[in-house]
Parts: C-alpha cells; sequence; structure tokens
C-alpha cells in the first residue's frame, strides 16, 4: 500500500486511486506536450 494508506482499505480501491492518479498526469503530460507543440510550430 501507498505510504499513508489504510491497510484494512480494500485493494481493488487502492488500485482505483492509483489508476485515477496515473490518468490525472498523463492528462497533464499531454497538455504540456500539446502546448509546446503549439509553441514551436510556425503561425500561419
Amino acid at each position: 500500500y501507498p505510504y499513508g494508506s489504510n491497510p484494512d482499505e480494500p485493494y481493488i480501491a487502492v488500485l482505483w486511486g492509483i489508476n485515477l492518479e496515473l490518468i490525472h498526469h498523463m492528462a497533464e503530460t499531454a497538455l504540456l506536450r500539446d502546448l509546446w507543440r503549439a509553441r514551436r510550430s510556425p503561425r500561419t
């Protein structure tokens, strides 16, 4: 279990939380990628 989690919490709940965090961070990464790509593209 991640540090500070309740050890009595069902394992599926832990996986659910980790999955939400992964989705959140991947969305941030995708946003930064898109912003970086838009900054570098020539304006027409």
